[in-house]
């Protein structure tokens, strides 16, 4: 799961990013609830068979109230994000990885002692994140000769991994990408 924040007209709107279990539709847990007509149902369709790729996210509402939801968030949106960008007209978007929480298991307050003292704060997490970003540009010198090249620049931490029982600074931790 991923958070996803978008500011924007001096609001902010948070997301959840993940991917979720189709429920047959005689279950009724998703309602229908838009009115579109037969034609833009049938390019939707044919765009889905010809890519088999949905490109269309489905953006659901829900009432947060009462489900923790809402301080989750909060915790995630206090942290630095694992990265962000202006979008179109003036948009601020923060996004933040698939780090687990571990419950009860918290970051050492008391760091570089030999003492552990549970900071209430910083709960622990697992953070297996990774990126990639890469181009290819090439240049069509004349009508037999090209040249090409590209870059590619990966990255990943498998950051406080095997959290079981202890706190993320007694776990392992590898982190790849240039330069390390």
């Amino acid at each position: 799961m991923y958070v996803h924040e978008v500011a924007f007209d001096g609001r902010v709107r948070r997301d959840l990013i993940a991917s979720l279990r189709l429920q047959p539709y005689e279950d009724k847990v998703v309602l229908p609830h838009e009115r579109t007509h037969r034609g833009p149902k049938e390019d939707r369709l044919a765009l889905l068979r010809a890519t088999k790729v949905s490109l269309e996210p489905l953006w659901f509402l829900y009432e947060g109230t009462g489900t923790g939801v809402p301080e989750v968030l909060e915790r995630v949106a206090a942290r630095a994000p694992a990265f962000s960008f202006t979008g179109p007209e003036d948009t601020a978007h923060r996004f933040w990885g698939n780090q687990e929480y571990v419950p009860g298991n918290y970051f050492n307050a008391t760091h570089g002692t030999l003492f552990y003292t549970p900071d209430l704060n910083r709960p622990a997490y697992d953070d297996g994140s990774t990126g990639d970003d890469s181009i290819r540009v090439s240049w069509q010198v004349s009508a037999k000769h090209k040249i090409s090249t590209d870059l590619q620049w990966e990255q990943g931490c498998g950051c406080w991994g095997a959290l079981s029982g202890k706190s993320p600074e007694a776990s392992f931790s590898y982190l790849y990408g240039p330069g390390n």
